[in-house]
């Protein structure tokens, strides 16, 4: 080859280099798959509805997110010609071997997790490096009882191994040439290079939607077993030895904190299955003689950002919401609600599986997201209901899509499906405008056959706060409708207000165009909010007024109307909807029905590292190690008269941080080690849960 051809062809020739290395692991990866369907198969629980290809295209970009984040180094040397001299011959020698060896042992990884899986029902993460005796005690008993399959796979990783060195010296793009003098080639090598990082990026965050990739996004639908398909174990890996460490606590023994958390959470009717899974247990449901009609179905319409206190049925003062208001009226309202944390992302978990904001974090795209929970959608799934998951964001916000699937919700409506595209019905900015939105979803709902479930996301009360232009114009911020626009409020405040009128304009349209619908008289409707908006006077409110959110129950006929004054949380929202319904189904929600009679009331939320816990008429603020103040928040409302520091006190203060820490022990280690809820599996009998 004369020495201009090697001028010209030296970056195809290491560009083509590349893309051979990551076809080769790619195709690897996926063929450990095939092996981990192969062997698993009665342990993945598989569906006739479960689809077996989308889960592997879902693969796909796991496999390639791990392969970048192993090979991205010597991709760049490569880009840049510093493994391309034959005076460097030992450095690519070198590169290429680590990185062979990296890939190895993610190679390892996957297929010892085709047996280890059995033990976990999940990945490996980088427990692995904390556990490793455990690992490897509970892969050698995998051995004593698959010696073959064992082998078998042990034997493919220096096969794969030994091919990818074999290609390597048989292909010629890695044979050494000499470097060339040649002054204008660095500025091509660096387009190259950059090229090459940038893609890179866009492989590791799989692809270029809004959300990048996490392991949560491997979950299609609520058979969380199936969703482990989807994952690479190198990945998994990886991922989690980033994320920082959540470490187990104990305050007392574990049997004591369990028996103090299942009074707290536990009814009359409920049955408690296994000392391994705290919350796990049974609800029994009462005699009915309404078996031949239709279930109710459901609708929870969850609102961002509202306060409690900016809603006219709590706050007589407020006047942003009179159609919620007039709900009400006829619902059961509950008036001291409180969300679990301050951001969304706290709040879905809250709502659809029942589990609290605990490690002060997120759950969703977290270290814990992968923890095995039991949503409501799969709960009501199991009585014939269709369950639908609706927001008029892009479809990978806040990471809701794959979250809500992992929940037992089917379908989800997005932006994407929203059908109307003009200025009067989405914003250009964050997505869908409530009011057409919602109308969308209700002649959605004409459509469907009963029972359904559906849950809607609202975006108004969300930063920008927009609003459609001709709402805007009836409503401009320096209006003086309700105390709350008046013009020595924040900017951001006025604007948030103005968003939540609008977002209960929206409410009201639905409820009105709903009502001649033939699902209306039939439907429980669950109103609520993901957290209190942070505007610019969030600070006037007291620590618990910065958490307290509406919520209301409406099914004329079948709830009563009234008001609760009694704490409330976002938690108790999904065993609450199974005990108006009548159903009867293993759960593990952390919350309690609030419509059990007796027992008492509790709220727990988080903010930052700091919790507050509400016990009846107490409210206790406290950190992992130590409580700080205690106030009685009935007569106490403002939270001015520590009685932490009042020794006549000293009893209830003590009885109230027991009960707190015993709940935070419990659920925190439960999350952490994975006891929430137990897999499911299409086999009889379940495998052993080994600790």
């Amino acid at each position: 080859m004369t020495d201009t051809r090697r001028k010209i062809c030296a970056p195809f020739r290491e560009t083509a280099a590349i893309i051979w290395v990551v076809w080769f692991w790619m195709v690897t990866y996926t063929f450990s798959r095939l092996l981990f369907l192969f062997f698993n198969q009665d342990w993945l629980g598989l569906r006739a509805s479960d689809s077996i290809v989308n889960h592997f295209v879902a693969g796909l970009r796991f496999d390639l997110a791990a392969i970048i984040m192993v090979t991205m180094p010597m991709a760049l040397l490569m880009a840049l010609g510093a493994l391309s001299s034959g005076r460097l011959q030992k450095l690519r020698r070198a590169v290429l071997w680590i990185t062979l060896a990296l890939h190895s042992f993610g190679l390892g990884l996957n297929l010892a997790d085709i047996l280890y899986f059995r033990h976990t029902f999940r990945r490996q993460t980088d427990e692995l490096l904390a556990m490793a005796p455990e690992v490897l005690r509970a892969t050698l008993n995998e051995v004593g009882a698959s010696p073959t399959v064992f082998f078998f796979l042990l034997a493919l990783v220096p096969l794969f191994g030994f091919l990818f060195i074999l290609s390597w010296r048989k292909i010629p793009w890695f044979s050494p040439y000499p470097r060339l003098p040649n002054p204008v080639r660095w500025p091509g090598r660096v387009t190259l290079a950059t090229l090459v990082l940038i893609l890179g990026i866009v492989g590791v965050r799989g692809g270029l939607q809004n959300r990048p990739l996490r392991p949560g996004s491997a979950f299609l639908s609520d058979n969380l077993a199936l969703g482990q398909l989807s994952l690479n174990s190198l990945y998994t890996f990886l991922w989690s030895a980033f994320r920082p460490e959540i470490m187990e606590h104990y305050y007392m023994p574990a049997d004591e904190a369990q028996e103090i958390c299942r009074v707290l959470i536990g009814t009359d009717a409920d049955t408690f299955l296994d000392d391994e899974f705290p919350f796990l247990r049974i609800s029994d449901a009462t005699e009915s003689d309404t078996s031949d009609s239709i279930p109710k179905n459901v609708v929870i319409l969850i609102f961002e950002s509202w306060n409690a206190l900016s809603t006219g049925a709590i706050n007589p003062e407020s006047r942003l919401t009179p159609n919620f208001d007039s709900i009400a009226l006829d619902s059961k309202l509950f008036t001291q609600c409180y969300a679990s944390g301050d951001r969304s992302i706290h709040a879905l978990p809250a709502i659809l599986a029942s589990v609290p904001n605990l490690n002060g974090g997120r759950l969703i795209s977290g270290r814990l997201e992968l923890t095995r929970i039991r949503g409501l959608g799969s709960i009501l799934k199991e009585q014939g209901y269709k369950t639908i998951f609706a927001m008029g964001a892009a479809p990978t916000s806040m990471g809701f899509d794959s979250y809500s699937r992992a929940c037992g919700f089917d379908q989800y409506i997005s932006l994407d499906n929203f059908q109307g595209r003009g200025p009067e019905s989405v914003d250009g900015i964050w997505g869908a405008y409530d009011e057409p939105f919602l109308l969308y979803l209700k002649n959605h709902l004409d459509s469907l056959r009963e029972p359904f479930a559906l849950v809607f996301f609202s975006l108004s009360g969300h930063t920008p706060f927009a609003v459609p232009p001709s709402f805007e114009s009836n409503h401009p911020i320096e209006g003086q409708f309700d105390p709350s626009m008046s013009e020595d409020r924040d900017l951001s405040a006025r604007l948030q207000s103005r968003g939540q009128v609008y977002a209960d304009f929206s409410l009201g349209s639905f409820m009105r165009n709903s009502r001649s619908s033939k699902w209306f008289s039939n439907t429980l409707f669950v109103v609520t909010s993901d957290h209190v908006g942070w505007s610019g006077d969030i600070w006037e409110y007291s620590e618990v007024e910065r958490f307290q959110i509406p919520l209301l129950f409406y099914a004329p006929g079948l709830i009563e109307p009234g008001r609760d004054s009694l704490p409330t949380q976002q938690t108790d929202i999904a065993p609450s909807i199974m005990d108006i319904l009548n159903i009867r189904s293993r759960h593990s929600s952390m919350g309690r029905s609030l419509f059990a009679l007796a027992g008492h009331r509790f709220a727990i939320f988080a903010k930052g590292p700091t919790y507050g816990f509400i016990l009846d008429s107490f409210y206790l603020s406290s950190t992992r190690d130590s409580s700080i103040a205690l106030f009685n928040l009935n007569s106490d409302p403002g939270l001015s008269d520590n009685l932490a520091v009042r020794t006549k006190y000293d009893s209830t203060f003590f009885a109230v941080d027991k009960v707190f820490r015993a709940y935070l022990q419990t659920g925190l280690n439960a999350l952490i080690s994975d006891k929430i809820y137990p897999p499911e599996t299409g086999k009889k009998e379940g495998p052993t849960i080994k600790n």
